[in-house]
């Protein structure tokens, strides 16, 4: 009898180491690999699901920017703008012009800019803000249509009233103070059906001119914003 105790003591021994080796790790097998994946090497970059690379920083200081238009060692990392072009415009050196040929001076979209002229005109009046083709630049403007040039306008909707604004940019190395010249002497504030505008000005700065013919005070605020803008 302890016999057959000590023959199944010795069994179960031999099962239970067996059962403990098999339990470990091939030695040939990385412990730090998991079925399906593999760890990355040396030169690879780990991509998260973002497409974003990992190290990269999405913060503004990542970037240096150079002066020349180089960039000095820094890793542009395509991030969205919000809102805006991530380029910047360089004023163009000597500024802007008032004689000669212009100089462009880009101050962006001819909409937008009208928006900023006319605020501060607000009233009961209702006007059209929109893009002259070349058919209509002379009834606003009082001169021949000028290739490549592009004129915005903020016309009264009634043409009983007496309320014309008009934003021109010629392009770049036209006369742009002769141009102007021109639209002052042609510009006639009695177009209007029966009604004259009380006051007509026209402004220049660069290749931007401003014709405004209204009442005394939309003149006056219109310009003032324009020489603020220019």
């Amino acid at each position: 009898m302890k016999k057959i105790l000590s023959l199944v003591l010795a069994l179960t021994l031999v099962f239970a180491l067996a059962a403990c080796g098999s339990k470990n790790q091939d030695p040939g097998q990385d412990d730090s690999q998991e079925p399906g994946i593999v760890a990355p090497g040396e030169g690879e970059t780990n991509v998260p699901e973002d497409g974003t690379e990992e190290g990269a920083t999405g913060s503004d200081d990542a970037q240096t920017s150079n002066p020349t238009g180089g960039n000095t060692g820094s890793t542009n990392s395509n991030k969205p703008s919000s809102g805006g072009s991530s380029s910047t415009q360089k004023p163009s050196s000597g500024g802007s012009s008032t004689g000669g040929g212009s100089t462009s001076s880009d101050k962006g979209d001819l909409t937008t800019l009208m928006g900023k002229i006319i605020k501060g005109t607000e009233s009961d009046m209702t006007v059209i803000t929109e893009e002259i083709s070349p058919d209509a630049f002379k009834s606003n403007l009082f001169i021949d249509y000028i290739d490549g040039a592009k004129v915005v306008s903020s016309n009264a909707m009634m043409g009983s009233i007496a309320h014309s604004i008009c934003l021109l940019k010629v392009p770049d190395g036209t006369d742009a103070a002769k141009v102007a010249d021109q639209i002052n002497k042609n510009k006639d504030p009695r177009k209007w059906v029966c009604v004259e505008a009380e006051k007509a000005v026209v402004l220049q700065k660069g290749n931007y001119i401003l014709l405004a013919m209204s009442n005394t005070d939309i003149v006056d605020t219109v310009s003032t914003n324009f020489k603020a803008i220019f």
